[in-house]
């Protein structure tokens, strides 16, 4: 039986946790990315098919929620279904993550393109040639996921290569690895005296092998927004907004 919307239960993993003893972001986005290829899968898209035809999705924006982060051994549901189609181009996913007690512990929202991983170049959705089950009534995160505008005069704080131990089988810096990035350009004391409340990427051009990006960071009026600068192209990677809220103590 077709199961539109799929759940997995998976559990933090000590080596995922920060100084804080609390699930670090990127984990969270590995966990997400991780459950919606099975999903995939699951709806006859399994990614290793879909190679075989010169097909792949590549996320192109994703937003999370934070309600608060889980500490290591904690087991954690993740629910998520595909929203619909957007703009006649976007493949959105959306999920909810829930601990134990059945109370949320984050919210997300995806976007994704088809591309031809020959050409890399985008497909229409009816390259795909069939239909994906869509649930629009149904959202983890209401508005979708715009374009991040630049705030404040952008600094350089740090410069990352796609190194071997960060490009993923399609030959790129893996989607999670940005959500690192960014948490490295930021001082270790922000994550210390309060919490994120949201993280959103929006990812703009593909870095491959050796490839070196420079992280900027602005921030203004209590906003604060990245963007990775690939140094080899001048392209801008990838653009990120990241918003907090006190530090609960949780």
């Amino acid at each position: 039986m077709i199961q539109t919307i799929w759940k997995e239960v998976v559990e933090v993993e000590t080596h995922e946790t920060d100084m804080n003893q609390q699930w670090r972001p990127s984990g969270l986005f590995r966990a997400i990315q991780t459950v919606g290829q099975h999903h995939a899968s699951h709806l006859g898209y399994d990614y290793r098919d879909m190679l075989l035809k010169n097909q792949s999705w590549v996320l192109a924006r994703v937003r999370v929620e934070f309600e608060r982060f889980p500490k290591a051994g904690e087991k954690i549901t993740i629910q998520t279904w595909p929203k619909d189609i957007q703009q006649k181009l976007f493949f959105v996913r959306d999920f909810i993550i829930t601990d134990q007690a059945d109370q949320v512990v984050a919210r997300a929202s995806s976007a994704f393109v088809l591309i031809d991983t020959e050409a890399r170049r985008i497909l229409p959705p009816r390259a795909l040639g069939s239909d994906l089950p869509r649930l629009p009534e149904k959202a983890a995160i209401p508005s979708p996921l715009e374009k991040i505008l630049e705030v404040g005069q952008s600094s350089q704080t740090l410069v990352r290569t796609a190194s071997y131990s960060v490009v993923d089988l399609m030959g790129h810096v893996n989607n999670a690895v940005y959500v690192d990035w960014v948490c490295d350009a930021l001082p270790p004391s922000y994550f210390q005296d309060r919490q994120l409340a949201a993280v959103q990427v929006n990812y703009n051009k593909e870095v491959r092998p050796a490839e070196s990006v420079a992280i900027q960071v602005g921030q203004a009026d209590g906003q604060m927004t990245l963007k990775g600068v690939n140094q080899a192209t001048g392209d801008i990677a990838f653009e990120s907004q990241v918003l907090w809220k006190e530090n609960s103590g949780a």
